[in-house]
């Protein structure tokens, strides 16, 4: 199971926020190369950047993004990328993996075309969900489909990887929703990576138990309840 570091961008900053509200921000640290070279010299083989400006539609991060990709740091990024071209303009500069959510409830025949030019391991779909619906735009508003719907019919276009969020659970360090990740990987072949409520290596552990491919961790590394290294020996890719 891979174990993928989150670095999220506000206002240049990395913070994290608690179930994407904008009001509970902490910031960590006013330098997101410095805290992604970090995070490599850790044991990181792929950074989670999530641009929250640009998800909710107040600026974006994309020059920071940028400089990250100049420098070598192995991305994933996500966050406000709502056309076919944005998402191409990122891989062009030097991610690896673009991450879309809203086009993909919105538009989601764009979708295969995306996959076809990029390739299929270099785009996840981002399911983030609350209360058993799917949430869009920066989580603002909800969608009439669950998230175990919206993965099965994006798998039928070609979706190879989904990143499973809880909203509820983001940033609250209140454990992973193991029931909806076995559901799906039981469900589908997708390759799925938890987000959100990562508090423990009991919680790695027990995501690995229930199937999962991959996990993102946020708030856990940066308060220090667990070390990046301790993450990937219980997930099983050091």
């Amino acid at each position: 199971m891979l174990v993928i570091p989150s670095i999220d961008l506000m206002r240049g900053k990395v913070v994290r926020l608690k179930h994407g509200d904008p009001s509970t921000v902490k910031v960590y640290s006013s330098s997101p190369l410095a805290t992604a070279q970090e995070l490599l010299e850790h044991g990181a083989k792929l950074i989670h950047a999530v641009d929250l400006d640009a998800a909710m539609g107040l600026g974006s991060n994309r020059e920071v993004i940028a400089e990250l990709a100049q420098a070598g740091i192995p991305l994933q990024v996500g966050g406000g990328v709502r056309s076919v071209e944005e998402a191409a303009a990122l891989l062009a500069q030097g991610v690896q993996r673009v991450v879309v959510g809203t086009i993909a409830v919105r538009s989601p025949l764009l979708i295969p075309r995306l996959i076809e030019e990029a390739g299929g391991d270099r785009v996840a779909v981002a399911i983030d969900y609350r209360g058993g619906k799917v949430a869009l735009e920066g989580w603002r508003k909800l969608a009439a489909k669950s998230p175990i719907a919206l993965a099965l019919e994006l798998e039928k276009l070609g979706v190879r990887w989904a990143i499973l969020t809880s909203v509820e659970r983001d940033g609250a360090l209140s454990g992973p929703d193991l029931d909806t990740i076995a559901l799906l990987k039981r469900a589908s072949r997708l390759r799925v990576v938890a987000s959100g409520g990562v508090a423990s290596l009991r919680d790695i552990a027990s995501l690995r138990e229930a199937g999962a491919d991959g996990v993102i961790l946020g708030r856990a590394i940066y308060e220090g309840l667990i070390t990046l290294r301790e993450a990937m020996e219980v997930a099983g890719c050091l």
